[in-house]
Parts: C-alpha cells; structure tokens; sequence
C-alpha cells in the first residue's frame, strides 16, 4: 500500500499519460496530503480483501463456463479443480506504479499478468479497462509484460464501458487484441504531460511566512534544469524531455498494433480520444462487443488452429464458440437441416459454421448461373421488343398504300357467286374432268 510520503511523491515527480481533466482531481488530494493534519486511512491488501466465491471488479478473478452455457466465476487467480479458465484483470481507475487508497498500481497488476501468463490452466486473459490513464512510471514494465505474455497465450483488453486513454492504452496496445464494450467508449489519449506547482507561498504561509529556499551544490548546475527553467518561464527543457516520453510511447504503439493501424484524416498520435466507432476505423481497435464475447475470443484464440493452423496439440476445449438460439434466423436453420424445436439453445461450433459456409457457397454458385440466365432472357427481350418495332413499322408504311383496306363485296354477292360456280361445275366437260382427276 502506498504511504503518504509515496503518494506525494508520485503525483509530483513524475510525468503523466492521463487525461488532464482526472489528473485535476489529485490537487484535492494533494493540498490534503501537504496542508492537512489529518491522516490518509490505510486500506488493507488485496489479498486480504479478497472474498472466496465473489468476482469484484477491483479484483481479479477467474471465469469458465458450464454445459449449458452459464458463465462461474472465481475469486483469485487460484485454478486449482477448476478446468479451463480465463483470468480477468482489473485495470480500473488512474494508474499509479504503487498500491493506492484500494486502487492495485502497475506492480501488482503486473504479478497478477504473469501469474495467469504462466498458469497452464488459464486459457487466456481479459485485461478489463475502464482507465483515463495514470503515471508514467510503472506504465512501460506493465506494457512490456502484457506483449510477453501475449505471445504465450491470448490476451484481451477489454474497455468496460467507459475508457482506455493514455497510460491504459499504452499497456492496452500490447495486448493480442482490442475489445470495446460500447460504440461510445473513449479509446486513445496517446500523449503525456506534466505539471509544474510552485508551493513555496503557500507554504511559507503554512509556517508563519517562514523563508523557503532551495540552495543546490556548484556542481549540481544541471539539477532539477527543467523546473527551475519553468520557474523563469522557459518551457522548452521540460518539453524535450517529454517529447522523448512521447515518442516511445509512439513507437509502443505502432510495435503492438502494427498494421492494424489505418490511415485517415485523424492523426492518433496527437494525444485525440476517440469514440469506440472511430478507433475502430482507425485501427486502435479490433472490434466491439460484450463481455462474453471478450472471452469466446480467447478461447477462439487459443485453439491450436487458432495459432498453428499444422498443430495437433490436444486441447480440452471442445471448440464451443457460443450457446446461443437460433430460432430467430431461419436461414442458417435451413443451411443447418434442424427444426426450429431443436434450436432453441444450440451449442455453435466450428461445424456449424462449416455447414454454413457451405450453404453461402451453394447460394452463391446458384445465384451466378440466375444472374446469367437472367442477362440471356433480357438480351433476348430486348432482341424481341426491336422486332416488334420493326414489324410495327412495315405494317404502319403498307398500310397508308391504295388498296390497303379490304373492300366488302355487295350485299348477295356471296350467294350469286355460288350459284354461278355450281352452273360451271355442271357443264358435262367438267363433269368428265373432274372424273379423271378425281375431285367430287
């Protein structure tokens, strides 16, 4: 736990990778540490306020889930008896290096990473964010240990509704992946700063106007150069030293995102945050979901084809994505062969998704061959409709010609016709000739 002495020290002597507005909130803190007489309460240990059996969010604890899909949940990061596991580790509220007031500082949420990184029974790990950032001491060994242990074994960072700015996505960026929980968390803050308080009035006030001076060795000409040059209004000596800050910083970054990281008109290294949405299109994150999602992620990562597509290390996961009902998508129900009866609660896995794929196949391949017919059909409408119109047109030019429209004979001109044909017909010479052709 962190005394008042510590505390004092790591507010002021060190620079910061944390939105300004919650770096405002220790000045309250501070003036108490430095003009109260009250003491600071002492917050027992983690450990000791740990209960068996109850996962907190201060803590961390581990998950696994059921047959039937029910997520169990452990305090610790004991595994014993418990199967397959995932470790979910805090990191909530401004970071410190040390324990502080409650709040796990970068040291032991480093020991907490690396305990599940080498625990065999822990599948992954879901780093569950909700930071605007902290000191940078502390910071870089934690970022370190989150890559190292990233390449054992899959890592989540999981922003838990709310934030992972600054110090957070310092250590975030590390991790095998990014997870937002809600479109409108804040990701990002990539920057540092400093502030500068001169107490020496207030003080002096303090101790009846008491004279207070620093007085430095002739050899020590360099020491302290950046405050004492801030003192004489000159901020260019405290700016390179956290240009430097910041440039690692940078480089951290682009190291564990690599090229995830998209080119837009925003530049993410301004020291921005941003809304979940846009450092997804960014490239500051992988993708957005819950909780539960997080860790299928982690099994999803773990499986041997996940990381060696050749291996055939046995694993205990039986490649259960999700337990989830597929009543409400008839489709993959059909693609599936399975009745809605049965679909109720159906453990989706790998084969499914296989039969899916299949299915979208099918679908595509069929829908290729009605794409083509179709263009045949309509090369063959179109040959028709000009056929038309030229017919159309012969009938339209013959028909303005003399003699166009058929004139109707006189009234009892059929029957007159007939008679005269029946005559002719009874003329002994035709008889006789049409005897010897043949015709009745």
């Amino acid at each position: 736990m962190l005394n008042s002495s510590k505390l004092i020290h790591s507010i002021l002597s060190t620079p910061w990778a944390i939105s300004p507005q919650h770096a405002h909130k220790y000045y309250a803190n501070l003036s108490s540490l430095l003009f109260s007489d009250t003491p600071i309460p002492v917050v027992s240990s983690h450990e000791d306020s740990a209960t068996e059996g109850y996962a907190s969010d201060e803590y961390p604890y581990l998950v696994s889930y059921s047959t039937s899909g029910a997520r169990i949940s452990y305090s610790g990061l004991d595994s014993s008896n418990k199967g397959n596991v995932v470790a979910v580790i805090p990191v909530i509220g401004p970071i410190m290096k040390y324990d502080s007031c409650g709040d796990p500082g970068t040291d032991t949420i480093e020991a907490w990473v690396r305990k599940a990184g080498n625990d065999i029974n822990v599948r992954g790990i879901v780093l569950n964010f909700d930071t605007p950032g902290g000191t940078v001491n502390g910071t870089p060994k934690l970022a370190e240990t989150v890559a190292e242990v990233s390449k054992k074994k899959p890592v989540i960072a999981f922003v838990d509704s709310g934030m992972m700015c600054s110090a957070g996505y310092w250590i975030g960026s590390q991790a095998t992946e990014i997870v937002a929980s809600y479109r409108l968390d804040l990701i990002g803050s990539i920057g540092v700063f400093t502030t500068y308080m001169d107490f020496n009035a207030a003080m002096s006030a303090k101790y009846g106007n008491a004279k207070i001076e620093d007085i430095y060795s002739r050899l020590s000409t360099e020491k302290n150069i950046e405050f004492k040059k801030w003192l004489a209004d000159d901020k260019a000596p405290t700016q390179d030293y956290l240009d430097t800050i910041a440039s690692d910083f940078i480089a951290v970054v682009k190291s564990g995102r690599g090229d995830r990281l998209m080119k837009t008109k925003e530049d993410p290294f301004k020291g921005g945050s941003f809304y979940a949405t846009e450092a997804l299109d960014m490239g500051l994150i992988d993708s957005i979901g819950n909780i539960d999602f997080a860790m299928n992620r982690v099994f999803q990562l773990s499986e041997p084809s996940a990381a060696n597509p050749s291996s055939n290390a046995n694993s205990n996961h039986n490649d259960t994505m999700s337990k989830i009902s597929l009543v409400a998508y008839p489709a993959i129900l059909s693609a599936l062969n399975m009745s809605a009866e049965n679909a109720t609660e159906v453990e989706f896995t790998a084969e499914h998704l296989t039969a899916i794929n299949a299915a979208m196949v099918k679908t595509a391949g069929e829908l290729t061959t009605t794409t083509t017919q179709l263009a045949t059909k309509t090369t063959e409408a179109v040959q028709l409709t000009t056929d038309l119109a030229a017919a159309n047109a012969t009938i339209a030019t013959y028909g303005r010609k003399p003699g166009a429209d058929a004139s109707n004979p006189p009234k009892g001109q059929e029957t007159l016709n007939a008679e005269n044909q029946n005559l002719i017909d009874s003329l002994p010479h035709n008889k006789n000739a049409d005897e010897l052709l043949g015709v009745k």
